[in-house]
């Protein structure tokens, strides 16, 4: 639908300038003349700012946008204090799920398939670790969910 707008909007601009330079070919005054310059500049001024408008709000250029931007979090995220799991610190790892949830629930509208399937693998881990307060089983499924999402956010990054 865009297209055809922008094509509208290109065909409008040009039938505004063919008719004014009917006008100012038919105008005798001065005035009339000058009013017909104010408005030619406005009406190719309004042209050229529907057109970048246009460019700067397509689907595609947004998407590539929110992806950069997403990345570029994603990246600062892992980059800051040595962002890697430990099973000795069951409470770091789960910073690090809670961290990476947050970043992609920000970002959700950019894979809604993906984003699902990920939250409810990772709900799932931090489930288990609610039921299992054994030390042990609660370490390894932390470090593992903590593994999981850390993997999930450098795929994410383009980081592998």
């Amino acid at each position: 639908m865009e297209p055809f707008g922008s094509i509208l909007g290109a065909l409008g601009s040009i039938a505004s300038l063919v008719s004014l330079v009917t006008l100012w070919k038919q105008g005798q005054s001065k005035a009339l003349r000058g009013a017909l310059l104010i408005v030619f500049v406005l009406t190719g001024l309004s042209s050229y700012l529907s057109y970048q408008y246009f460019q700067v709000t397509q689907p595609e250029a947004v998407l590539r946008a929110k992806q950069g931007a997403l990345r570029s979090s994603i990246q600062a995220f892992l980059s800051k204090n040595a962002i890697e799991p430990s099973y000795w610190e069951p409470g770091h790892n789960e910073g690090i799920v809670k961290g990476g949830l947050i970043i992609l629930e920000l970002n959700k509208e950019l894979f809604p398939d993906s984003y699902a399937r990920i939250r409810a693998d990772i709900e799932a881990d931090m489930a288990f670790v609610q039921q299992h307060r054994n030390q042990e089983e609660h370490r390894l499924a932390m470090d593992a969910a903590a593994k999981n999402i850390i993997t999930i956010l450098r795929a994410l990054a383009g980081g592998g």
